[in-house]
């Protein structure tokens, strides 16, 4: 009788988790401000951050969020989407295998200039495909997959 009590004690407390590690993402997605290559100092952004690996099935969740932020690439040259967000603080926690999400090969290793956002490069190429939710679907593989 306690096992069945125990599982669903367990399950409740690691949705609550779930959900509060969501809101704490929106809410650092919504509060971001100013030039992309500088939100990874943003300290509500170094916390989220500091989760590492169990953060990124949470964050890919948020990469087809189209909502407009108040984060501007120069490297885009427009303000970046809060899934557009999502992704760079992704890579950040653990590098995206480029190729194999958006199938855009970059052998000359270009990126935007003066920005630490490797995956910033990629954005418009994304953006302007209409790829965004097939990138999704691919992280969620790779990310699924024990050989990464």
């Amino acid at each position: 009788m306690k096992s069945p009590l125990l599982i669903i004690l367990y399950t409740l407390f690691c949705s609550i988790g779930t959900a509060q590690t969501d809101n704490n993402i929106d809410l650092a997605l919504s509060q971001l401000t100013g030039q992309s290559e500088n939100i990874i100092k943003n300290d509500m952004v170094i916390n989220l951050l500091a989760n590492g690996k169990p953060l990124l099935p949470v964050l890919s969740a948020k990469f087809t969020d189209n909502t407009t932020s108040a984060v501007f690439s120069k490297c885009t040259g427009r303000y970046l989407t809060k899934g557009e967000l999502a992704i760079i603080l992704a890579d950040h926690i653990d590098s995206m295998p480029y190729f194999l999400l958006t199938g855009m090969e970059n052998c000359m290793l270009e990126s935007c200039e003066d920005n630490p956002n490797f995956v910033e490069y990629y954005l418009n190429f994304i953006k302007k495909r209409g790829i965004t939710a097939t990138v999704q679907k691919r992280y969620d593989e790779w990310l699924k997959d024990r050989r990464r």
